[in-house]
């Protein structure tokens, strides 16, 4: 039996996040006990009838010297506290901290021994850079009271603003990621035999400082290390087309835009997403659907 060893683990620490979006922490205070033996059973050997016995060897290893604890937490801005069980009587636990605000946050956590009173884990996290959602939608009236909030989007999760109406005991989520339907064969148009194809782009950018709530014009310039968000539409004459398209960027790095659809707040366009964005000249390639374009947006200095 190894000693029961009382851990703390964050799983998103080094990820993206928005204010409603927990990161999660795992806990645990618990050894684990090993077993090694043989199993042995009775077998009849089909050709020749022969009763014999058989034997396997194994191991298996469980959980065991188990220790109840109590977690305490503590934020640097308002935060949101979710389990899925009770922290009193819990062994193994996640544990959600929602962000309430935008803005850096820390962190702490302790494994307290309720007899002792004593803390015999700690974890502190780093600074995270809590972000607005991209989207939010309005309240809906008719939604049932467990899940009577707004709804947000960010980096295609799609998922509850206010944690404290989601149901009770439900374990903490990044929400609904947003996957891209198979792009079925597009219709033909009236033209007989045509596929229909975007004849045009319509995009509307926007960016701000990580942390702030309100978007700006990307015309009014967009600083290094600012979040980036593209709205795009395609569209055959006057009609939306509701296919995804893909957009790349070429330069002056390789890291991928988030595109993704919030119908509920975006009716038939693609939020496209870039956090972070560096300084320098980036040309994005969209393409898709027999449609391909570039443009180029200039990330400027600090100021």
């Amino acid at each position: 039996m190894s000693p029961a060893t009382a851990k703390l683990e964050c799983l998103d620490c080094q990820a993206k996040v928005a204010v409603g979006m927990p990161i999660r922490v795992l806990s645990s205070w618990t050894g684990s006990c090993t077993e090694t033996g043989y199993q042995r059973w009775l077998t009849t050997d089909k050709e020749t009838d022969a009763i014999e016995w058989k034997r396997i060897a194994f191991t298996k290893t469980e959980a065991c010297d188990e220790h109840h604890y109590k977690l305490a937490v503590s934020c640097s801005t308002k935060c949101v506290v979710r389990a899925i069980d009770s922290p009193d009587t819990s062994t193994v636990k996640l544990l959600g901290i929602y962000p309430a605000v935008p803005g850096p946050l820390r962190f702490k956590l302790e494994i307290r021994d309720p007899r002792s009173k004593s803390v015999v884990a700690t974890l502190t996290s780093p600074e995270i850079l809590v972000r607005a959602p991209d989207e939010v939608t309005a309240f809906e009236q008719d939604r049932k009271i467990d899940e009577a909030s707004k709804v947000a989007w960010f980096a295609g999760h799609g998922y509850f603003l206010d944690p404290g109406t989601s149901r009770a005991g439900k374990p903490p989520t990044r929400g609904t990621k947003y996957v891209a339907p198979e792009v079925p064969k597009p219709p033909e148009s009236a033209d007989v035999g045509r596929p229909r194809v975007p004849d045009k782009l319509t995009r509307v950018c926007h960016t701000r400082t990580p942390g702030a709530m309100a978007w700006r014009p990307c015309a009014a310039g967009i600083r290094t290390g600012d979040d980036v968000r593209i709205d795009v539409t395609a569209w055959e004459g006057v009609e939306r087309l509701p296919w995804d398209l893909t957009l790349i960027n070429t330069a002056p790095d390789q890291e991928a835009w988030i595109c993704y659809r919030a119908e509920a707040a975006l009716p038939g366009a693609q939020i496209c997403m870039r956090y972070g964005v560096p300084a320098g000249e980036h040309t994005l390639h969209w393409s898709g659907l027999g449609y391909a374009a570039d443009e180029t947006i200039v990330v400027g200095g600090d100021s």
